[in-house]
């Protein structure tokens, strides 16, 4: 089952051709398209990520998952992480943050979830109070996942935090528009090709390149007046 023949199927993905200039070109193309000559699309920017396992949904499409009984919510996140992991600020003679930036660099180029925002006005949904305290049950929105905090927290119960907000990420329609469990949308091009850097189209590309007045060997210089 697929979403083709569909009022649905101008909104699937379904890629483009690639010709012999885009293969063997000089330079890869921005959105990580045509890299692979079998599957084309492979690594593509706004597709969906490819899973190591397979999706473990309660509802086996998109709903959280819960216990092994199924009867009880997961432990919250904040809890495993400092149970797990002590915030210990210890000083190391031998090692640098280096390696922690250059990696988050690295991520940054091969993945960026899109997050979910309001339909209407674009703005992000809020999961928690502005103080930091949890919502009414009938003011939390539909994709809203709210990370618990406990009221004897390390650090957060100095401030009366009970909740964090966790926004669920947009789902990625995949490949065929076929039916199935949840997907995230990755918005970078698969890559390690500097997409975080120059974006994945020309218009960010243009963009990018303007605010510094540098010059790009496919489109030429762009100054601060004239990124049209």
């Amino acid at each position: 089952h697929n979403m083709l023949s569909t009022l649905l199927e101008r909104s699937c993905f379904m890629g483009q051709k690639c010709t012999h200039s885009k293969f063997h070109g000089k330079y890869r193309s921005l959105d990580g398209s045509c890299n692979n000559f079998l599957n084309p699309m492979y690594g593509v920017a706004y597709s969906s990520y490819k899973r190591l396992l397979p999706a473990n949904y309660l509802d086996d499409l998109q709903e959280i998952r819960r216990s092994v009984h199924r009867q009880f919510i997961l432990p919250s996140p904040r809890l495993v992480s400092t149970t797990v992991s002590k915030n210990q600020n210890l000083a190391d003679s031998s090692l640098t943050l280096a390696v922690m930036q250059w990696s988050q660099f690295v991520a940054h180029d091969m993945a960026f979830t899109a997050a979910s925002t309001m339909i209407h006005f674009k703005k992000t949904i809020e999961c928690c109070k502005q103080d930091g305290t949890d919502l009414s049950p009938r003011y939390v929105h539909p994709l809203c996942a709210p990370i618990s905090v406990p009221f004897d927290d390390p650090f957060y119960s100095k401030f009366y935090v009970s909740c964090m907000p966790y926004v669920r990420s947009v789902a990625a329609l995949k490949p065929g528009c076929n039916f199935g469990p949840l997907n995230q949308l990755n918005q970078a091009s698969h890559f390690l090709d500097g997409s975080q850097i120059y974006g994945t189209d020309k218009t960010k590309l243009k963009m990018s390149l303007a605010q510094r007045g540098e010059k790009h060997p496919m489109f030429g210089k762009f100054g601060k007046n004239n990124h049209r």
